[in-house]
Parts: C-alpha cells; structure tokens; sequence
C-alpha cells in the first residue's frame, strides 16, 4: 500500500507548471495565488474570509472576478467523482463569493496518473489566461510527461513504504 504523502510530489510539480504558465501569460491582469509554499501572493482573505485553500486562484479587481481552480491527478475512472467532491468542497466559498457581488467560478482540472488529461477543465483554465494557442500543446505534452514520470516513481517505490 501506498502512503498517501507519495502522491503529493506529483500533484504539487503538476501545480508549479500551473502556476508557472499562469504568471507568464495573465500578463498582470490577475494576481495569482497557488498554494505551494514557494507562494509569494496571499489568497485574499481581506475580501474573502476562508479557511479553505484552493490549489490555484486567479483574481482581479476591475471587475472582481475569482477562478477557483482545484487539481486532481486520480485514475481515470474517477474523474467524474472527483469533480462531484471537489465541486462540493468549494460550493459554500463560490457562493460566499457571489453573494459579495464578484464574479466567481470553479474550474476543475482532472489529469489521469497515467497521463490522460480531461481537456474540459484544462481549456477553461487556458481561456481564463488567455493562453497562446500555440503554447497550449506543449503544456499538455509538459503535464502527461511530469504526471507519467511521477507515477513511474509511485510505483517503483510501492513496496517500500
């Protein structure tokens, strides 16, 4: 059995490619926040009290507008349950938001540990930025290649732990 722990190397160099390619291209309309430790913007609790941490935000203040974005790497076949999960997790801060008069909405971005992407999330996260087309393809090719390699060390090290 796999400790839980040995899966959040790969969840957490997933979001750095994330957050990475989100700074590069919001071209300073959103601050963005992803709650990783090497983080230097603060979910803006100032606006928004919450104990709840998103794996990724994107935010701007004219007009206030937050993109909730969680992450799941999970197998395949749990996709839709994961969506159902994390869309329950964050219902009561989406509709916190929104009662405030901001624009809020939740994007869930579903990637199979064995490199399948669920391209719905993943494009309405590259809408939000305004992602470059031409760069698109290479970020998915980065995200199954980092997903696979993760999985590969998950499994070589399954008898171990």
């Amino acid at each position: 059995m796999v400790r839980r722990g040995c899966y959040n190397p790969r969840h957490d160099a997933i979001l750095r490619l994330l957050f990475g390619e989100a700074l590069k291209h919001t071209n300073g309309d959103f601050q963005v926040y992803a709650d990783l430790a090497e983080c230097s913007v603060d979910f803006p609790v100032d606006v928004i009290p919450t104990t709840q941490w998103p794996d990724l935000v994107l935010w701007r203040e004219n007009p206030y507008s937050f993109f909730l974005v969680e992450l799941t790497i999970c197998h395949e076949s749990n996709f839709e349950g994961s969506s159902k999960r994390k869309s329950a997790r964050y219902a009561d801060l989406v509709d916190s938001i929104k009662k405030k008069g901001y624009l809020c909405r939740q994007i869930n971005i579903n990637i199979g540990s064995r490199g399948f992407i669920d391209v719905h999330g993943l494009n309405q996260f590259f809408r939000v930025i305004a992602f470059p087309a031409k760069r698109q393809q290479q970020v998915m090719c980065d995200i199954v290649r980092t997903v696979i390699e993760y999985s590969f060390r998950i499994w070589l090290k399954r008898n171990k732990l």
